[in-house]
């Protein structure tokens, strides 16, 4: 039987610009949760990464305000906010 995958989606609002960013669980492990992000107005957002966090949401919040800070300098001016999330 297949398990559905476990998504998020997060609206990132800056100043200047409104942005979605998809997250889906590829698979989980001890080690970690493999997730695919994408963000189809910024590539830079776009990626697959692994967080070790229990709350996957918040680590990946915390991912995106990282990536922000350093492709842009925005790390006090958006706002992050969780729309959907399946889990």
């Amino acid at each position: 039987m297949c398990q559905p995958k476990i998504s998020y989606h997060f609206k990132i609002t800056t100043t200047e610009r409104i942005m979605h960013v998809f997250g889906t669980v590829m698979s989980q492990s001890d080690e970690g949760v493999l997730v695919d992000l994408w963000c189809p107005e910024e590539p830079c957002l776009t990626q697959r990464t692994i967080v070790t966090q229990k709350d996957i949401g918040r680590a990946i919040e915390a991912l995106l305000r990282e990536c922000l800070d350093r492709s842009f300098g925005l790390e006090n001016l958006v706002s992050i906010k969780l729309l959907t999330s399946n889990v």
